[in-house]
């Protein structure tokens, strides 16, 4: 189960030119949210993980000039549990499954 609480997405984009086409996707129990900086150098965004969440998978969709994208997923509890790129591997889980990351 993932831990939960608010979970921070950071996003960068080497050029600034946004992410051109690539995009992350979270799932949790089933619900994805998309992810990616339209624009620009960086973003930062937010998702929420219920109490009661049982499953989480973060994939990356790739995009035209990947080699610019790196990214990073800090868990609730304040663990980098994804830090890749520049050119990370798409649709491909990279999660550290350590409990001690997730917070189990």
């Amino acid at each position: 189960a993932p831990t939960p609480g608010t979970w921070m997405i950071e996003m960068q984009d080497s050029y600034g030119d946004g992410w051109n086409g690539a995009s992350l996707d979270i799932t949790v129990d089933g619900v994805t949210t998309n992810f990616l900086i339209v624009d620009g150098f960086s973003a930062s965004e937010t998702l929420e993980v219920a109490a009661d969440a049982t499953s989480i998978g973060i994939t990356f969709n790739s995009g035209d000039w990947d080699s610019e994208i790196t990214y990073q997923i800090i868990s609730a509890n304040g663990n980098t549990i994804i830090d890749t790129g520049p050119d990370p591997v798409f649709g491909v889980e990279l999660l550290d499954y350590c409990n001690l990351n997730l917070g189990l």
